[in-house]
């Protein structure tokens, strides 16, 4: 067939307003999830960082849908009705490079649950995702799905599919390759085969991967490379496997991402993101790009290495161009595995913007402040009491504090200058 099925399945009873519960015995049809109207809430169609509203996925909730990464695809259709399953979320994916050595394309979401009309989460129970039809195209591709935040997961005793880990925005995930480029014809529950059922566990919001590798070697380009991703929410399909095995979740990468932020200034990007584990971690690597698919390293940091705590790193790329910049962080252990951070894309303009990089350690705090104009800076622990407070008046201030006087915690900075701009970052003092 043309176009690859992805079915995720998932049920939700509503007990009241803020809260509902899956259910994974309960196979009654008329609760399940339908993704049928939605409307764009923020961003650009089809871009990174675009959300969409899906309305009355379920009596009392709406969808929340973003994109939060892509590479070397394209949406086609973010919710396809003409083919597959009515209610169901269906977005179709394009493969937008392919060539002789082969490469794997994907688009990744970010599907969250809340209240009718808002933004407050939903809190929810216990739950799972069952993807179906993970096939090829009988030439050249063969699909993949990955999720994120499952405690395990079921497929058939001869499964047709890869199990692999993967980084899947920010966060330790598994993914699922067919082994080969086999068709599987018909969306139906019968090819077991192609077939993974996700367990998730009090999660109102979840990851996933719809991708598209590239088995190169082949003369022409694949004319399948457009494909369906069709996302059903029922809880019965785990009733479909003939031998099924249940395999817990027990991989992790060697970082747990917790969060990347890129703030332009007159003299580059300052970039700040923070880990909350590493294992055996040795480098983190920043990378900048012009168009968001080819990257170029401009920098790299030591990694803590291993820690179950969270490290907070920052690094400032000086440079003076202007223009649309993205920006990401690849991280490599010692073994050479590498994952990465999310993509932040940021505008670089020339005019007068707040910076700030902060690097405590050795008793001592290193500032670097950039705001183009006269501001203030604050240092407040996590009591509230002020630490240090200072005007500046040039343009680009570095100092070191002394800080063998203060007690061992959380303390934030705080930058503010005269045209209202206001920054912050925390730091821990050990």
């Amino acid at each position: 067939m043309r176009f690859s099925n992805i079915i995720i399945t998932l049920l939700l009873f509503v007990s009241h307003s803020t809260q509902a519960t899956f259910g994974q015995n309960n196979c009654n049809t008329n609760s399940i999830l339908s993704f049928t109207d939605y409307t764009l809430e923020g961003g650009n169609w089809g871009e990174l960082y675009s959300v969409y509203r899906f309305t009355d996925v379920f009596p009392g909730a709406d969808a929340m849908v973003s994109i939060v990464a892509k590479k070397d695809a394209r949406l086609v259709d973010l919710d396809l009705t003409t083919t597959g399953h009515e209610n169901s979320f269906q977005p179709v994916v394009k493969l937008t490079r392919q060539h002789k050595n082969g490469n794997r394309g994907h688009m990744d979401f970010r599907i969250e649950f809340v209240i009718s009309g808002s933004t407050i989460p939903m809190s929810v129970g216990n739950w799972i995702a069952t993807a179906l039809d993970v096939d090829g195209d009988g030439y050249r591709l063969r699909e993949s799905v990955a999720f994120a935040g499952g405690k395990g997961f079921t497929v058939e005793n001869t499964t047709a599919l890869l199990t692999e880990d993967t980084n899947l925005a920010g966060r330790t995930g598994n993914s699922f390759i067919c082994k080969s480029t086999k068709n599987v014809p018909g969306i139906g529950t019968s090819a077991t085969q192609h077939m993974i059922s996700m367990e998730f566990e009090n999660e109102n919001t979840f990851f996933y991967r719809t991708a598209i590798k590239d088995n190169g070697k082949k003369k022409n380009a694949s004319r399948a490379a457009e494909r369906m991703f069709s996302l059903n929410f029922s809880p019965c399909l785990t009733n479909s496997y003939t031998a099924p095995q249940f395999i817990p979740t027990l991989v992790f990468l060697p970082v747990e991402w917790a969060g990347f932020e890129a703030i332009p200034y007159n003299g580059g990007v300052t970039l700040n993101w923070a880990t909350t584990r590493e294992t055996n971690n040795q480098t983190f690597i920043v990378q900048r790009s012009r168009d968001g698919i080819y990257y170029e390293s401009v920098g790299a940091l030591e990694a803590v290495g291993n820690s179950q705590t969270t490290t907070n790193y920052t690094y400032t790329d000086r440079f003076f161009e202007t223009g649309d910049f993205f920006y990401r962080i690849m991280q490599v252990d010692v073994a050479g595995m590498e994952t990465y951070s999310t993509v932040e894309q940021i505008q670089i303009t020339g005019e007068g913007s707040l910076a700030l990089t902060a690097n405590a350690q050795d008793q001592q705090l290193h500032l670097e402040i950039f705001h183009g104009q006269q501001g203030q800076v604050n240092i407040i622990d996590r009591n509230g009491r002020m630490m240090y407070q200072n005007t500046i008046q040039e343009a680009f201030l570095t100092t070191n504090l002394n800080t063998s006087s203060w007690s061992e915690g959380m303390y934030w900075i705080v930058v503010k200058n005269n045209q209202g701009q206001k920054t912050h970052q925390s730091f821990m003092k050990r």
